[in-house]
């Protein structure tokens, strides 16, 4: 695959070979049969799945230690917080495919509110949260 970089900045990537799923404009709104259509790959770090449509979206091992710190964070005990972690919360803003939601979560936060204008990123994050059995809600 290669990128083309758009005026505004969103990435579309074309196949050099293989069947990724339909090629759709990025004014496109995908379609439940769009989503189904679409080739899904999914990856394991640190104990946690992720899951992506690589033509829609991107996927990097590049972010394994930070996640890994995440899991790990000494500041989330009730000592530090002052509550029980579960009573806490954490935002991700561009959560794309999960890095750090699934890390927050896993690590014993409480709920993580996620923030993701790409809609394959979205249905992805989605997909991943059900295959790590977290619950997911969404508002409108």
């Amino acid at each position: 695959m290669h990128s083309i970089l758009t005026q505004n900045g969103l990435r579309s990537l074309a196949p050099i070979y293989g069947d990724f799923g339909p090629s759709l404009p990025l004014t496109h709104t995908p379609t439940a049969t769009d989503f189904t259509s679409a080739f899904w790959c999914t990856a394991q770090q640190n104990g946690i799945l992720q899951t992506w449509a690589p033509q829609y979206t991107m996927f990097s091992r590049g972010n394994i230690s930070e996640t890994a710190r995440v899991l790990n964070l000494e500041s989330l005990s009730e000592t530090t917080l002052g509550t029980k972690p579960e009573n806490t919360s954490a935002v991700d803003l561009y959560a794309g495919i999960r890095y750090f939601t699934f890390s927050y979560a896993k690590a014993g936060g409480g709920k993580v509110l996620c923030w993701e204008i790409n809609p394959w990123s979205v249905k992805g994050l989605r997909r991943g949260a059900v295959r790590n059995k977290c619950g997911v809600s969404t508002a409108h």
